[in-house]
């Protein structure tokens, strides 16, 4: 069976008007929306506009409670400002919803990732760093009894600096069922762990973190998890006496 497409891109000009924003251009596209950097017209700042394709009155809902799951999740530093919700009216025949959140001015992980080697400024000690704050940050949304979700292999994560990782979309479940899979958070992880453990030149240090988290994997997920990965990394990153 084929795979869905995702819906249609928003084919908005530079410069169109959005419930008090300018559009400058388009950062990214997903199964849901388009996002736009955008210039909020009373205070000049950069925001994100997430727009939404629409199907039927019940995905206005599906769309605050995502805005509210950002809402929660903010404290954590996971995820970037939300700052509101509300409905452009296109046209005549057509509404539009839309989040607006803080911009992120970073590198998609995925990006980093991509040449699956090691090169100027993206280092083994550069990758394990991120992969624990990675994890320190999924143990604070996990200790709100919550997941993140929808980042295998480094999608939906921007990197600024190269050191501190942000998720710029989720998987907030519905309003019925939040999402509480952490499980799953710690398999896409290691998605990501084990991409870098593929990069040329082999690095002995990542090699040796898949070695100390071997264990981890293969068992049942448990409450602290994710706070046990940032542990057993810190003695690769500063190991005692070194």
């Amino acid at each position: 069976m084929d795979e869905v497409k995702p819906v249609p891109a928003f084919r908005l000009r530079q410069g169109c008007e959005v419930a008090g924003y300018t559009l400058l251009h388009p950062v990214g596209r997903g199964w849901e929306s388009t996002s736009y950097l955008a210039a909020e017209h009373l205070s000049g700042a950069m925001r994100r506009l997430k727009l939404y394709r629409l199907y039927d009155p019940g995905d206005i809902a599906a769309i605050g409670h995502a805005a509210a799951t950002f809402e929660r999740l903010h404290g954590t530093g996971a995820v970037p400002t939300y700052h509101h919700m509300g409905i452009w009216r296109r046209n005549a025949r057509e509404s539009v919803p839309f989040l607006a959140f803080g911009f992120i001015d970073g590198e998609p992980l995925v990006r980093l990732l991509k040449p699956g080697r090691w090169r100027r400024g993206w280092n083994e000690m550069t990758g394990l760093r991120l992969l624990s704050a990675m994890a320190g940050k999924l143990a604070a949304v996990h200790a709100l009894g919550l997941a993140v979700g929808d980042f295998a292999d480094g999608n939906n994560v921007i990197v600024q600096d190269r050191r501190d990782p942000v998720w710029c979309d989720l998987d907030p479940g519905s309003p019925d069922e939040p999402n509480q899979d952490q499980a799953n958070d710690l398999e896409q992880w290691f998605t990501i762990l084990d991409a870098m453990a593929k990069h040329e030149p082999v690095s002995p240090l990542i090699a040796q973190a898949v070695r100390r988290l071997g264990r981890i994997r293969s068992r049942r997920f448990r409450a602290g998890t994710m706070s046990e990965i940032v542990e057993r990394l810190s003695l690769l990153l500063e190991p005692p006496g070194g």
